[in-house]
C-alpha cells in the first residue's frame, strides 16, 4: 500500500471515497449496473497504449469477462510499442520472465506459437582483442554484478587497456554525457550487461514468431481484443452522469483527428508518463475546487487532493528527467561475406556468437545475429543480418550535439562492422589479416532512434501499478515500481500490465448466473 493508492482497505478510507463521489465532479456510480453476458452491454475500458503493458492488461480484462478492453494505440503500423521497432527488427531483442506469474504467461504464449525459445551462443564480447566469453563460463567464474562483469578475469585484462579502439573523440563526448545521466536501473542500459542478458541466462530466452513485432498483434488477434490504430490520445475527462443510476457518466477520451469516445474505466499504459500526469492533475484540481465549495469537507478529503497533485508532479518528473535514449541499427552483410555453413573461405565473417553484451564499447552495448532467432525468415543467400543496440551515452551525446543522421550512421556502422570483424578474426586463430567489410558493401542499413528507450527514474513504489478506484483509473508501466524489484524493463512493464488488468476487473461486479 502506497500513498498514491486511494482505494486502500479499511472502513474510513471507503467512507472518504464515498464522500468524494457524492460532492465532486468525479461522479461514477459506486456500484456498476450488473451487465449481461453480452459483450455489447459489458462496461468498456479504454486501454491507452498498445505495448506489452497495455496488451497484457487487455488480455487479463478479456479473460476475466467483466469488461471489454479497447486498446487505443498511436502506432500507424500496429500495436507493439518498443517491441515493434518498425522497420525491421529494431525494437526489443528478446524477453525473459523471472517472476513465476510472468514465466507462466510466457509459457502459455509459447504453447500458442506466439513465442519460441531462442537457444544460441550467448555471452560477452571484448572490444580490444575481439575475444568472446560464453555465458556458461562467466557464470562458472562467480561473477556477481555488472560491475564485476566489466573487470573480472579475462574481461578485466582485456577492457582496462584504455578507451574503445574505434572512436576516441566520440568516447570523450559519451563519457561526459554519462556523468550527467544517473541510470538507476543498471541492468537496463549501459550497466555492462545489457538487460541482464548474461547474468540472467539461466532463464528461458524468448523471441516472437515470426518476429518480436508480431507478439502484441498476435495476442490481440488470438484473444479477439479490439484495437484502434493511429489513435493518438491527447486527453481525457470525467463526464457527470445525467440520471440517478449514474450509468451514463464515465471517461470521455479525446483522440487526435477523431470524435471523442465514452468509456467506463481508463487505463493509462503508455511509456510516456506525462499523459497520466496531466489527467491526474485534472482530477486533483476538480477535487480541490469541490473541497473549497463544500464547507463541511474534512481535512482527509483535502489530503486526497494533495496526494493526487503529488502523484501528478512525480509522473511529470519521470517523463522529463527519466527518459534514456538509445539507437538500434540493423545491417545486412553482402552474400559473399555471410556464413552459409562451415567454410574455410578467408572472406567470410564468422563471429563465434549469436548474441553478446559488449561492456567495453562506448557506442554499442548489445549485438545479435538475426538468423539465429527461431522463425526468422532470413534468406542467407541475400546476406546475413546483424542487429545492435547503442549505449545511452552515445545516443545522448549525438542528440545533445545535434549530430546529423549520416554521421550517426557512420559511427554505428563502423563500430558494428569492426566488432564483427575483430571477433571473427579472434575466433579463427589465423595469422592472416581480419576480414574487412566496407560500409558501401552492405546490402541494407536501417536505424531507429528511441528518444525514451528506457527509464532511469520511477515512482519508487511497492506496487506494479497505481489504482485510483473511485475514479476508475489505473496507471501502468515500467516506471511504477522500484527499479531493483524486477531484473529488466520488460518484466517491470509486463507485470504492471498483468496487475492492472486484475485491478481494473475488480471495478466491476461479477456476472449474474445464467
Amino acid at each position: 500500500v502506497t500513498q498514491y493508492t486511494i482505494h486502500t482497505t479499511g472502513t474510513s478510507t471507503m467512507v472518504v471515497a464515498t464522500v468524494v463521489l457524492r460532492r465532486s465532479a468525479v461522479s461514477f456510480s459506486t456500484t456498476a449496473t450488473n451487465p449481461s453476458s453480452s459483450s455489447s452491454s459489458l462496461p468498456r475500458v479504454a486501454v491507452v497504449g498498445g505495448g506489452i503493458t497495455g496488451t497484457l492488461c487487455s488480455l487479463v480484462l478479456q479473460n476475466r469477462g467483466l469488461a471489454v478492453p479497447h486498446i487505443l494505440d498511436a502506432g500507424k503500423h500496429g500495436v507493439g510499442g518498443r517491441m515493434r521497432g518498425y522497420p525491421g527488427n529494431l525494437g526489443m531483442q528478446f524477453i525473459r520472465g523471472k517472476d513465476p506469474k510472468l514465466a507462466g504467461v510466457l509459457q502459455m504464449l509459447e504453447s500458442s506459437n506466439i513465442l519460441q525459445s531462442w537457444k544460441g551462443k550467448f555471452g560477452m564480447l571484448g572490444t580490444q582483442s575481439g575475444h568472446f566469453l560464453p555465458s556458461e563460463i562467466i557464470g562458472a567464474s562467480g561473477v556477481r554484478s555488472n560491475t564485476m562483469m566489466r573487470n573480472d578475469g579475462v574481461l578485466e585484462k582485456e577492457e582496462q587497456g584504455g578507451p574503445d579502439m574505434t572512436f576516441g573523440t566520440m568516447n570523450a563526448a559519451s563519457n561526459t554525457s554519462s556523468n550527467n545521466n544517473n541510470n538507476d536501473r543498471s541492468t537496463a542500459s549501459d550497466g555492462g550487461d545489457f538487460c541482464g542478458f548474461v547474468s540472467q541466462d539461466t532463464m528461458p530466452t524468448y523471441v516472437g514468431i515470426p518476429t518480436m513485432a508480431d507478439i502484441c498483434p498476435n495476442i490481440c488477434q488470438v484473444s479477439n481484443i479490439q484495437v484502434h490504430h493511429d489513435c493518438q490520445v491527447e486527453g481525457a475527462e470525467i463526464v457527470k452522469p445525467t440520471n440517478e443510476n449514474g450509468d451514463d457518466g464515465g471517461w470521455k477520451v479525446y483522440c487526435r483527428d477523431a470524435e471523442p469516445q465514452m468509456f467506463d474505466a481508463l487505463v493509462l499504459a503508455t511509456h510516456d508518463a506525462s499523459l497520466a500526469g496531466s489527467i491526474v492533475e485534472s482530477i486533483a484540481t476538480q477535487e480541490e475546487q469541490a473541497t473549497m465549495q463544500d464547507a463541511t469537507s474534512s481535512s482527509t478529503v483535502s489530503t486526497i487532493s494533495q496526494r493526487l497533485f503529488m502523484l501528478a508532479n512525480d509522473l511529470q518528473s519521470v517523463r522529463t528527467k527519466g527518459k534514456v535514449p538509445v539507437y538500434t541499427i540493423s545491417v545486412q552483410l553482402p552474400p559473399s561475406m555471410s556464413l552459409t555453413g562451415e567454410s574455410e573461405s578467408s572472406s567470410i565473417l564468422q563471429p563465434p556468437f549469436d548474441a553478446a553484451s559488449v561492456p567495453g564499447s562506448s557506442v554499442l552495448q548489445f549485438i545479435s545475429r538475426d538468423s539465429s532467432k527461431p522463425g526468422t525468415n532470413d534468406n542467407e543467400q541475400q546476406g546475413e543480418i546483424w542487429t545492435a543496440v547503442s549505449t545511452s551515452q552515445f545516443a545522448q551525446s549525438v542528440l545533445d550535439n545535434d549530430t546529423d543522421y549520416e554521421t550517426i550512421k557512420t559511427y554505428l556502422v563502423q563500430e558494428l562492422l569492426q566488432l564483427l570483424s575483430l571477433s571473427s578474426h579472434a575466433a579463427s586463430k589465423k595469422s592472416t589479416s581480419p576480414v574487412v567489410v566496407q560500409p558501401d558493401q552492405l546490402v541494407n542499413v536501417s536505424i531507429k532512434r528511441w528518444r525514451a528507450g528506457f527509464n532511469n527514474q520511477s515512482l519508487n513504489l511497492l506496487e506494479d501499478c497505481v489504482t485510483l478506484a473511485p475514479w476508475r483509473l489505473c496507471i501502468a508501466g515500467e516506471y511504477i515500481r522500484k527499479f531493483d524489484t524486477h531484473p529488466t524493463p520488460f518484466e517491470a512493464a509486463a507485470l504492471s500490465g498483468l496487475d492492472a488488468g486484475e485491478r481494473v476487473s475488480s471495478f466491476f461486479p461479477p456476472l449474474p448466473p445464467q
